[in-house]
């Protein structure tokens, strides 16, 4: 999935199509589903950690080492190393390093509060934005605190019913936009006397809900991992359904049950282990994609090259990036999640 999101990705920062390519219904792309796939896998997993950890403390220190060094070390990477190569292969003069530095301090939190840096990525299809597709990642980290929120309230053996009614305000959420809303609600924007304008409770909704339906789904079908029977039948099924739903584009809205099941039967197949298995380099790829494409894209305005090709060029650096990301930076990070503070033993007639 995160390859797939390169390539999409790279198709079009590079200039090879001037719209998107909606493969199924108006305004959805595959790129759109993977991202609902990376929720389902994350909810699945997230909800086993929680689960699994002895207290919510515990369970935030792992989130917060699988999360933010590797995209900590990324935005320095791209404030010092990335945005200042583009400088030099677009021919632009100096490089703003204090806006480099804006561009890590603001954005460190996980919200994209500024987008790009002064100066660079001035004459590509896409200007000024160096890693859009980690818009993603603040709204991910606000599922794992809801997720904990819900085991914290209704207790482990009671999270269920709590997983139930996020799911059902979430997709509820989905099915009124898109019967009011053209798209979807997509656009993110509604009709006034003086044109469009942004609608705050869509615009910060509608992704919070379409993300959210497929996460505590995904949750749900870990909690029933022992019910729900896989077999031929059943994904079959789940797979024309999806289809269809794909098709007349309620699939982000009411599809997350058979997408899920589909997904999981195919990630749990012993022939997909080579994939990602042991390491783990998904994450790696989804953030240094972005800013590594429209790096090329600035080479291509005077190195042209074939659509082929740069997908090539894309996938290639951004795989080594991510092996990198994974073994230099993440790999060593997680080491650290059964780290505990050691309590000092205080000595005789010590107080």
């Amino acid at each position: 999935m995160a390859w797939w999101v390169v390539i999409e990705h790279a198709v079009a920062l590079g200039g090879y199509r001037d719209a998107p390519h909606w493969i199924f219904y108006d305004r959805e792309t595959i790129g759109m589903y993977c991202l609902a796939g990376f929720f389902v896998l994350s909810g699945y997993l997230i909800y086993a950690s929680r689960l699994n950890t002895s207290n919510a403390k515990q369970y935030f220190w792992r989130r917060f080492l699988r999360m933010f060094p590797g995209y900590w070390v990324c935005l320095l990477v791209i404030a010092l190393v990335i945005a200042p190569l583009s400088q030099v292969i677009a021919r632009a003069g100096s490089y703003d390093w204090g806006s480099g530095i804006g561009y890590v301090v603001w954005n460190s939190l996980l919200k994209i509060n500024q987008l790009g840096i002064d100066g660079t990525l001035t004459e590509i299809r896409h200007p000024g934005v160096w890693n859009f597709s980690a818009w993603t990642l603040f709204w991910e980290f606000l599922l794992y605190i809801g997720l904990s929120l819900v085991v914290t309230f209704f207790g482990r053996h009671r999270a269920v019913v709590g997983l139930w009614l996020g799911l059902a305000a979430m997709a509820g959420f989905k099915i009124v936009l898109k019967l009011t809303l053209a798209n979807g609600g997509v656009t993110h924007a509604t009709e006034t006397p003086h044109g469009f304008a942004a609608n705050p409770i869509v615009t910060l909704g509608e992704p919070f809900a379409r993300l959210g339906c497929f996460f505590f789904m995904g949750a749900l079908l870990y909690h029933y991992r022992d019910r729900v029977r896989m077999t031929p039948l059943v994904v079959a099924v789940s797979a024309v359904v999806t289809f269809v739903l794909a098709i007349v584009g309620w699939l982000l809205v009411v599809g997350m049950l058979p997408f899920a099941i589909v997904l999981l039967r195919v990630g749990a197949s012993p022939h997909a282990t080579w994939l990602n298995h042991p390491n783990d380099y998904s994450y790696g790829t989804y953030i240094y994609a972005f800013p590594i494409t429209q790096t090329l894209a600035v080479w291509e305005l005077r190195h042209p090259m074939s659509q082929f090709w740069f997908c090539v060029c894309a996938l290639v650096i951004t795989a080594i990036a991510a092996w990198l990301s994974w073994h230099l930076v993440e790999k060593r990070a997680l080491k650290l999640k059964n780290v505990r503070r050691r309590r000092r033993v205080p000595e005789p007639g010590v107080p």
